[in-house]
């Protein structure tokens, strides 16, 4: 398992991976949308402004619990 500022350093992606998910299995174990999951670990989908909104938002809440997500959340941050 990888930790403290390892676990910082990896993307999105290499975070996902390392704990032996699959796009396909986790999609289909946590009911969620396997193309929208795509986007979102690819970073073309943000949960901001998008067509996929929610969507987008029910995967990204889902890697943070997973703490696979170590952002902030998008649609959360505030503008300075």
């Amino acid at each position: 398992m990888i930790e403290g500022k390892e676990k910082e350093k990896l993307s999105l992606r290499e975070r996902f991976y390392a704990r032996g998910h699959s796009i396909a299995n986790y999609a289909r174990a946590f009911d969620l949308d396997r193309e929208t999951l795509k986007a979102v670990m690819r970073g073309s989908v943000n949960g901001k402004n998008n067509t996929k909104q929610q969507k987008a938002r029910t995967c990204i809440l889902k890697l943070k619990e997973d703490e696979i997500w170590l952002e902030k959340i998008p649609w959360e941050e505030r503008v300075a």
